[in-house]
């Protein structure tokens, strides 16, 4: 709410408008903030915080704000702006007297109030500045003090520290020396505990190669001994099956005729690759087996045959039949043989440390059996 001034001058009306309330709070809070940025660049004042700064701007702002307003209301007053010249008064006839010429004395006296208000106003603000300077200087005061206490306890803590570190460096150096003393001992064990060492580990490594390969040998040695029980099982499968077989196929050797002979031509092709699987499956446990028992010799065909030839369509027949005879009986010379190599491979190899082969026989010392 503006104060109403007397007069009508340019004056009277910017001095209304100066007293304004809600301008003048704006000017004074543009000044505050003004005031508080330059004490901010103050290194002495700006290690207070902000709080600080703050203050200072409001109390220098409350300070200069009536100071200057009163400066430029004096200036105007003795040197007003240059405006439009005012026309001239002429004399008047019909007038009683000549107009009267502009009385100042008023404008005078508002001019002194407005002075001596912003006097007060002054030292009014003058003794709040102070007061705050000294709350602020006290301030500053227990600052300087409360860290001259913390610099002092950190400077014992830094002392204490550095004792520490020389009693720990004289102890650690102390060590040392003692230790130099017993170096030269130290590295003389250290070559003797490496010899030691490493004649250790060569024995290590000797008992080692030899036991690996005494343990190896005989897990084989096992391993041979339980291929050789299956193959036991399946000689002795194989070998019943010849047997039966065989003496069905032998009926011209018992005075009997075969009244179909491709059925029974058909049915010895089956035998003999029966045995052929037998002599292979022998053939791992005793050499050449295979060729022992189908050997077949121009003596073997010669003499006399209890198989009459009047019992066979052809001649061919009567050579396939004593190629039968001659097989059957190669057969039963060999497997004793066979059954004493496959026993000792699966019973007796594998309780020694080595695999032991029984010497092949010579096919001319078997036998010869019934033809």
């Amino acid at each position: 709410m503006a104060v109403q001034i007397q007069g009508s001058n340019g004056f009277h009306k910017w001095l209304a408008r100066a007293v304004n309330w809600k301008e003048a709070i704006g000017w004074l809070v543009a000044g505050s903030t003004v005031m508080s940025g330059l004490a901010s660049q103050i290194a002495e004042l700006a290690q207070y915080g902000w709080a600080a700064i703050a203050l200072v701007g409001i109390v220098l702002a409350c300070i200069c704000f009536p100071l200057v307003m009163g400066g430029m209301a004096i200036w105007r007053a003795y040197k007003p702006r240059s405006g439009p010249v005012a026309p001239e008064v002429k004399y008047l006839p019909e007038l009683d007297h000549p107009p009267a010429a502009y009385d100042d004395s008023v404008l005078r006296t508002e001019i002194a109030d407005v002075m001596a208000f912003a006097e007060a106003a002054v030292e009014e603000l003058s003794k709040e500045a102070a007061a705050k300077a000294e709350q602020l200087k006290k301030l500053v005061l227990e600052s300087s003090n409360l860290q001259t206490e913390r610099y002092g306890l950190i400077r014992q803590q830094l002392t204490a520290l550095a004792a520490d570190i020389k009693a720990a460096r004289d102890y650690a150096e102390g060590s040392v020396a003692g230790a130099g003393h017993n170096f030269g001992e130290l590295q003389a064990a250290q070559a003797e505990a490496g010899k030691e060492f490493a004649s250790f580990k060569l024995m290590v490594e000797r008992a080692l190669e030899n036991t690996w390969e005494k343990l190896e040998l005989r897990c084989k040695s096992i391993d041979q001994g339980f291929m050789a029980i299956l193959d036991r099982e399946n000689l002795l499968a194989l070998a019943t099956e010849i047997e039966a077989v065989g003496d069905d196929l032998s009926g011209p050797t018992k005075g009997e005729q075969i009244a179909d002979w491709p059925a029974w031509f058909k049915r010895y092709q089956a035998w003999r690759r029966t045995v052929k699987n037998w002599a292979r499956i022998a053939g791992e446990h005793r050499q050449d087996v295979d060729g022992r028992v189908f050997e077949t010799t121009e003596e073997d065909y010669r003499g006399t045959w209890e198989a009459k030839d009047s019992y066979f369509p052809d001649a061919t027949a009567v050579q396939d039949y004593k190629t039968f005879r001659i097989v059957l009986r190669n057969f039963h010379a060999e497997r004793s043989h066979v059954d004493s190599c496959v026993r000792m491979d699966a019973f007796v190899s594998p309780s020694t440390k080595g695999r032991v082969y029984p010497s092949p026989r010579d096919a001319d010392q078997m036998p010869r059996t019934q033809r």
